[in-house]
């Protein structure tokens, strides 16, 4: 998330075509194998086993496809949902399946360019979650709400300004736990935009941050669309800024900053804890 694109553009808006080109590398390699099956199937010369398991080559392909559609069964919204954790790690270890078996696979060999670079894409990730992440402990914890929501104080990690709308990502693991790397952080928007201390208000989950405990912190990582709102140079009119819950978090640092900023001619807010 900490890319060399940070405060141009932000990871999440490429989630997007994550996805669709996800799907359509997916779709394209199932639709290659079963086209293959058919073509042995109908070739009265050619053993579908052979061709299929004997052949080592055609068997890593095989492997690839399983895997492929565990993860388009894993990947459904309601299946995504409900066991969000099995679905990233499967997610992750896939994506290094793949990596690696290509080019086992593919014929002629793909090793350039395809497993170089990859394993490049992969070096940069690795230094996405370890630049500017930092291990700390909690400063405060504040429960508020009847019960049903926190404020926590963390350590910033970073030296400069913190632009309203960014967010950090919050994991129990070191950076050396191999379960940093297999299974998700938590998103939290950061409800403050000064130096020094990152507020979040948390609503209460089955994820709970212990003051007794230190996490790994990464970020904060600005939101690329509200810096470019906010920061464009120009005066905004008219802002009404509404919000829910937790979801204070996201609009608190954008009303305070036009607000002490004169960034905008009139701004409004409303905020609810239904």
């Amino acid at each position: 998330p900490l890319s060399v694109f940070n405060g141009m553009v932000s990871y999440l808006e490429f989630i997007p075509l994550h996805k669709w080109l996800s799907r359509g590398v997916i779709g394209m390699s199932l639709m290659h194998g079963m086209l293959f099956v058919v073509k042995w199937h109908r070739d009265p010369d050619v053993k579908l086993w052979d061709k299929m398991v004997v052949n080592r080559a055609n068997f890593v392909g095989v492997v690839i496809s399983m895997l492929f559609c565990f993860m388009l069964i894993i990947s459904v919204r309601r299946m995504r949902h409900k066991w969000y954790r099995l679905f990233y790690l499967s997610h992750q270890l896939i994506n290094l399946c793949f990596v690696v078996l290509m080019p086992f696979h593919a014929r002629p060999t793909v090793t350039f360019p395809f497993l170089t670079i990859n394993v490049l894409l992969m070096v940069v990730y690795c230094l996405n979650k370890t630049w500017k992440a930092r291990r700390v402990s909690v400063i405060e914890k504040i429960e508020t709400y009847e019960n049903r929501f926190v404020i926590v104080t963390l350590p910033c990690v970073c030296d400069g300004f913190v632009s309203p709308g960014s967010h950090v990502r919050v994991s129990p693991y070191a950076r050396y736990d191999l379960r940093y790397w297999l299974l998700p952080s938590h998103p939290y928007t950061v409800a403050t935009y000064s130096t020094g201390e990152v507020k979040l208000i948390i609503k209460k989950t089955r994820f709970r941050i212990d003051e007794t405990q230190t996490y790994t912190i990464c970020g904060p990582i600005a939101n690329a669309s509200i810096d470019r709102l906010v920061q464009g140079g120009g005066r905004l009119g008219h802002v009404i800024l509404i919000a829910g819950g937790s979801g204070i978090s996201f609009i608190l640092p954008i009303y305070c900053y036009l607000l002490n900023n004169n960034a905008a001619t009139t701004t409004e807010g409303m905020i609810s804890f239904k």
